[in-house]
């Protein structure tokens, strides 16, 4: 069955500088465990690496996009994510998301830099959600037939919406 793209977002992680600190957080730690003689050759070697890891990590990382088609939402970001449709049980607007219920609270598998979270979080009142989220204002929650809920909110969510409203045979409720 041929799908038709409603809606897609591409965005560029900032994952690759992360990879870089890491790498340079890496590499004082080895240099204050080394002996204070072989310090300064190690220091520069690993510093050389620690570059070299943050460039690689730049250009390995690939954009998260978030698409929506006749079938269904996908996500390639951190732990991506595809909800069919016709799994759906629930499609709702939870606005505002912080001090609900669904609050993202503590990471299980993923990555959160200021608003913007990937990936499985435990939520406010229980349980857990697949997150895709740019910003925290609002947010569609998306339950499925097997349990799964997902919060998905790119930064301007009006056009994303407009897309799920014409794609979903369930209606969008507040």
């Amino acid at each position: 069955m041929n799908e038709t793209t409603l809606y897609t977002i591409t965005m560029d992680p900032p994952w690759g500088i992360i990879a870089l600190m890491a790498g340079v957080v890496v590499t004082v730690i080895i240099a204050m465990v080394l002996k204070k003689g072989e310090r300064t050759k190690k220091i520069m070697t690993m510093i050389i690496l620690a570059v070299v890891m943050g460039i690689v990590g730049w250009f390995t990382l690939k954009p998260a996009t978030l698409t929506v088609t006749t079938g269904g939402i996908s996500s390639t970001a951190y732990g991506g994510f595809r909800v069919d449709f016709n799994e759906l049980t629930r499609l709702q607007l939870v606005q505002p998301l912080t001090g609900s219920e669904y609050e993202p609270r503590m990471k299980i598998n993923g990555i959160a830099v200021g608003s913007e979270k990937s990936g499985v979080f435990s939520l406010a009142g229980g349980g857990r959600a697949q997150l895709f989220l740019r910003q925290e204002d609002a947010a569609l929650l998306a339950e499925t037939s097997r349990g799964d809920v997902y919060l998905i909110a790119p930064e301007d969510i009006q056009p994303f919406l407009d897309a799920v409203r014409q794609a979903s045979p369930l209606p969008v409720t507040r």
